[in-house]
């Protein structure tokens, strides 16, 4: 158990009652599920902050945009996930990306991001573009990665999940 008290608008807190208890009065139980910024002061008591769950959700979405694989990673995952390998994927990105409505050199960016890379980001645009469109894998085959799977096929690689993959497939 660990205890609080509230100084001039600060949060003080201790292992045991009696080292806060030596010097101020108002002395209570800290909450159990507190955490830094899941409780703020107001009016000179500890509530709840109600931006909580919002500010851990944008906080996970800007650790995940940080994330970062391998080249050897991301063709892996393709490989694994749908049998494509570097060089058909390239076809079909390009193929994409010539269709989309972006400028030529938003297309050469692309593909000497997709060519020369050393590693591939889970922020990088490429990522933007590709999510949530139709992606012809053969003939019988379209896929469309969501950036909600992006972002679990970047985390998932990050832990070294060798079924990373899975999460490129619907």
């Amino acid at each position: 158990m660990r205890y609080y008290t509230i100084q001039d608008n600060n949060l003080l807190i201790a292992e045991n009652r009696q080292a806060l208890e030596r010097f101020y009065d108002n002395v209570l139980e800290l909450p159990i599920d507190y955490e830094e910024g899941k409780y703020i002061i107001e009016e000179g008591e500890l509530i709840l902050n109600s931006d909580w769950e919002e500010e851990q959700k944008q906080k996970e979405h800007e650790r995940i945009q940080t994330l970062s694989m391998t080249r050897s990673d991301f063709f892996d995952g393709f490989i694994l996930a749908f049998g494509l390998g570097q060089t058909e994927l390239r076809t079909i990105v390009e193929n994409i990306l010539n269709q989309i409505n972006i400028t030529d050199v938003e297309i050469k960016v692309a593909l000497n991001n997709f060519d020369n890379a050393l590693n591939f980001y889970r922020k990088h645009t490429l990522f933007k573009l590709l999510s949530g469109i139709n992606i012809p894998i053969t003939e019988d085959l379209t896929i469309n990665i969501s950036g909600k799977q992006w972002d679990m096929f970047f985390d998932e690689t990050s832990k070294q999940n060798p079924e990373a993959y899975k999460f490129l497939i619907k």
